[in-house]
């Protein structure tokens, strides 16, 4: 009986790994192929999953691929409507966007939690 549950819980988590990283393959692709607009169906997937993930090394890589796409949204439009710095900090939020998606990847891809 344990052996079973052992194995379910593997599928689980197999299961959400490559959820995770199906999410973070197409943040990663959203800024150069739909200007960002793909980051929002990655925000409902990850949403969808969450109560799934809980307690997992994967609930925090799921939360971080909700939070950092609304956080670049907030502070482009800051940036924008500011008008302080808009290309560099435009490219400085972009860089921001892409190394929190990469560090994620790489350590879902590990199975790490994905801790500041």
């Amino acid at each position: 009986m344990q052996d079973n549950t052992a194995t379910i819980d593997t599928q689980q988590s197999d299961s959400l790994r490559n959820i995770v990283l199906g999410c973070y393959a197409a943040s990663l692709l959203g800024p150069f192929i739909s200007i960002g607009m793909l980051n929002v169906p990655v925000m409902l997937v990850a949403w969808f999953y969450s109560s799934r993930a809980r307690d997992t090394a994967y609930e925090d890589h799921l939360k971080q691929l909700i939070q950092t796409p609304l956080i670049c949204l907030v502070l482009m439009v800051v940036v924008i409507f500011t008008r302080i710095l808009a290309l560099p900090g435009s490219i400085a939020l972009i860089g921001w966007f892409l190394y929190r998606m990469m560090k994620g990847a790489l350590r879902a891809y590990r199975r790490e939690p994905f801790s500041d």
